[in-house]
């Protein structure tokens, strides 16, 4: 992975500012995912949660009240503004696929939107399994390759649209490669729509009113769906015990 492709320049154009958030954050899907680690995990003590890929630190400033945050990030730019925003946190910039940390360190994993810019994805997959404690939680998103929305904006679909996107895969090939690296699949399945506009003749703004509006309030309410066509995949996996 080329880390100075993942500037300032690349974040800026790839995320858009919000109607009600900085550009790059996305309240209503950290919303859901804090109530559904706080809500269906209990720790004695705040469990210690590793963003990897964490960007310019979003994920990890929303959920740091709840748990002891670390991060890691190929960019020396991300590195540096998560730094400014989670200052309690401990972030590495790394190489490849590579987690400088102990075996069986983490509570909790989370890997939005990363694992598709990996040159070795399942090399990755058998490092997180390494640094998860038994039973660990991991969640993963990723550009869904059977979504609709890459049928209707093919080239223009925003998993095509990332040159950096180098190892994409279907839902199917994903289960493989956790199943053979000793994780149990809890659940997976997808989103919605958000990737406008889908209709040429139909206002921009009012698909976002409609497509954007809806995925985000459903996400907000129930999570992903069992809907395999949706934009992202999404997974949650735990380690196995042995």
């Amino acid at each position: 992975m080329n880390n100075n492709k993942f500037d300032h320049e690349y974040y800026a154009t790839r995320y858009k500012k919000g109607i009600f958030s900085e550009r790059g954050d996305k309240p209503f899907f950290y919303a859901y995912w804090i109530k559904f680690l706080t809500k269906k995990y209990t720790y004695p003590i705040k469990p210690r949660l590793l963003d990897y890929g964490c960007g310019e630190g979003f994920w990890l400033k929303r959920i740091s009240p709840f748990t002891m945050p670390y991060g890691t990030e190929t960019s020396k730019y991300a590195v540096e503004v998560t730094k400014t925003k989670v200052k309690h946190a401990e972030i590495k910039q790394v190489e490849g696929e590579n987690i400088p940390f102990d075996n069986d360190f983490f509570d909790i994993i989370t890997c939005w939107d990363v694992i598709e810019h990996l040159e070795n994805p399942e090399k990755f997959v058998s490092e997180i399994f390494r640094v998860l404690r038994s039973k660990g939680i991991v969640i993963i998103s990723t550009p869904n390759l059977s979504s609709w929305g890459r049928t209707i904006r093919k080239k223009n679909w925003h998993g095509n649209m990332d040159k950096t996107h180098i190892s994409m895969k279907n839902i199917d090939e994903w289960l493989k490669i956790f199943i053979k690296n000793n994780f149990r699949v809890i659940k997976y399945g997808t989103d919605l729509f958000w990737d406008i506009p889908y209709i040429k003749i139909v206002p921009r703004f009012i698909q976002k009113t409609i497509f954007v509006g809806i995925n985000n309030l459903v996400f907000f309410l129930i999570g992903f769906t069992p809907f395999k066509h949706g934009e992202n995949a999404y997974f949650i996996l735990e380690k196995k015990e042995f």
